[in-house]
């Protein structure tokens, strides 16, 4: 899959990381530290994956990553 989206638009590679540490059960200032950004940050991906995805919240974001194989 190349990470288009139910919207049309692309997922980053960092959206993808970020929805791939939150499908391992990170929370945002986990995945934050992991990656060594904002908390503020990891929440600015989260938000644009939801949009990509036509997502209603994160886990919904991360179901619908894995159903289309982006995760």
């Amino acid at each position: 899959m190349d990470g288009l989206t139910m919207s049309g638009r692309q997922l980053t590679c960092q959206e993808i990381v970020v929805l791939r540490l939150l499908a391992d059960g990170l929370n945002n200032g986990a995945v934050a530290r992991e990656l060594r950004i904002g908390t503020a940050t990891v929440q600015r991906h989260v938000e644009n994956a939801r949009y990509k995805l036509c997502a209603s919240n994160r886990t919904h974001a991360v179901a619908i990553a894995i159903r289309i194989g982006v995760i």
